[in-house]
């Protein structure tokens, strides 16, 4: 194994191919890809990121008691149940509502059976919607019922 290393080293050698590098620094990747507005524009972000944090509330370089820490924590645990709870509701109301179009969809299926309820069933919803349609002028692109 170690003479087939040996060799493909070699004749990487011969053609002139840099060795291969095991680790490379990702702050010099970062300042070769970058020019210096764009690292300094990226610091000054972050920097202000920092700031809105530490203002919010969300860490602090003061020391924290543990009951407050407690606290803070219990009330996160207790955001977290009630967005799950939320979510689940509306997760329940999304499927309710698509059952009840359901339902409907297969009732009036159910209604046209046969061709003259089926007619009278379309009329009637033609009816409902031309008649919740503005009424339009000449030359509007609503058609009157009339």
């Amino acid at each position: 194994m170690a003479a087939q290393v040996a060799a493909v080293e070699g004749a990487r050698r011969r053609r002139g191919a840099q060795k291969r590098r095991v680790f490379e620094d990702p702050l010099q990747l970062f300042n070769n890809k970058n020019d210096l507005q764009t690292q300094a524009g990226r610091v000054n972000e972050l920097d202000h990121i920092l700031k809105a944090r530490v203002q919010q509330g969300f860490f602090s370089l003061d020391g924290i008691s543990r009951t407050q820490l407690k606290k803070e924590l219990r009330v996160e645990e207790l955001m977290v149940h009630v967005q799950n709870r939320m979510y689940r509701t509306e997760r329940y109301l999304r499927f309710f509502s698509v059952l009840t179009f359901f339902i409907v969809f297969i009732i009036a299926l159910y209604l046209q059976r046969n061709p003259s309820t089926a007619f009278s069933v379309e009329s009637s919803f033609q009816q409902a919607l031309l008649t919740s349609l503005p009424k339009g002028e000449e030359g509007s692109q609503f058609i009157s019922s009339e």
